[in-house]
C-alpha cells in the first residue's frame, strides 16, 4: 500500500466535517430524515470514528448492535425503575452503533450487497420479531397481567406482516432497479396526498428502530413501559392493515384491467 492510499484509509487525516461527507452522504434521503434520525448520525459519527481506528468489520458491528439490543430489552425483565431506564440507554445506543456500521463500510468502500441486502435487514427482522415478545413477557411477569403476552404477539406479527408486504410488493413491482430509479421514486414521494405524506412520515419516525429506542427510553423514565406495546400494537396493526389494502387494491386493479 502507498503512502497517499495510506493517508486517505486514515480517519485522523480527516475532520469529523469531512468524515460526514464520506460516510452519511448516501445513508438516508435528506427530505426524508427526521430529527430522531439527524441525531442518531450527529452522535453516530464519533462512534464510526472510534471503529475505524480498528479492523472491526461492519458486519460485526451489525451484529454489535444486535447484542446491545438484546441486553438492553433484557433488562426489562427485572422489573427494576432504574435496570429500565438503563435498558432504554442501551437501545439508543445500539442504534447508534446500527447507523455506524454503514458509516465504516462507506468510509472504507466496503458496502455491498451482503450489508445491505441481507446482514442489515435481517438483524432488524429479529429485533422486530423477538422484541415485542420479550416486552410483553417482561411485563407480564413483572405486572402479572397476562394481557402484555398477547399485545408483545399482536406487536410483533403486525410488524413483520409490514415488513413483508413492503418487501414482496417492492420486489414485485422493481425487479432489476437501479439507483436512478429509487433516487426518482423518492424524489416522487412529495407528489404522493397530504395523508398518505403524513402517515408515511409518522410511521417512519416513530415506528422505526430509532423511534422505538427514543420511545422506549422516555416510557422506561416514566415507568409505563406498558404505553410501548399498546402503541405499537395498534399502530402496527393499522398500518399493516392500510398497505395491505393499498397493495391488493393495486393488484385487483391490474388484474382486471389486463382481463
Amino acid at each position: 500500500m502507498n503512502t497517499s492510499t495510506e493517508q486517505r484509509n486514515n480517519p485522523r487525516n480527516y475532520s469529523f466535517s469531512e468524515l460526514r461527507k464520506i460516510c452519511q452522504h448516501t445513508s438516508s434521503n435528506p427530505a426524508q430524515e427526521g430529527f430522531t434520525g439527524k441525531v442518531v448520525r450527529f452522535f453516530s459519527i464519533y462512534i464510526t470514528f472510534a471503529f475505524l481506528h480498528t479492523s472491526i468489520s461492519p458486519n460485526a458491528i451489525t451484529i454489535l448492535s444486535v447484542f446491545v439490543f438484546f441486553s438492553g430489552m433484557g433488562t426489562f425483565f427485572f422489573g427494576e425503575h432504574s435496570l429500565n431506564i438503563l435498558g432504554g440507554l442501551l437501545l439508543i445506543f445500539s442504534v447508534l452503533l446500527d447507523a455506524s456500521d454503514g458509516e465504516v463500510a462507506r468510509f472504507r468502500k466496503t458496502a455491498g450487497r451482503l450489508g445491505s441486502n441481507y446482514v442489515e435487514p435481517v438483524s432488524h427482522d429479529i429485533q422486530y420479531g423477538i422484541s415485542f415478545i420479550m416486552l410483553g413477557a417482561a411485563l407480564a411477569l413483572t405486572s402479572g397481567d397476562q394481557l402484555f403476552f398477547l399485545l408483545g404477539g399482536v406487536a410483533s406479527v403486525a410488524t413483520l406482516l409490514f415488513r413483508l408486504f413492503e418487501s414482496r410488493f417492492w420486489q414485485y413491482y422493481h425487479a432489476g432497479i437501479t439507483k436512478n430509479d429509487v433516487e426518482e421514486i423518492k424524489q416522487g414521494y412529495s407528489s404522493l396526498p397530504f395523508y398518505a405524506r403524513l402517515a408515511s412520515w409518522f410511521r417512519r419516525r416513530w415506528y422505526s428502530s430509532t423511534g422505538f429506542a427514543l420511545l422506549t427510553f422516555l416510557a422506561a423514565c416514566a415507568d409505563k413501559l406498558e404505553y410501548i406495546l399498546w402503541f405499537w400494537a395498534v399502530g402496527m396493526c393499522l398500518f399493516t392493515a392500510m398497505l395491505a389494502l393499498k397493495q391488493f387494491g393495486r393488484l385487483y386493479r391490474e388484474s382486471k384491467a389486463i382481463e
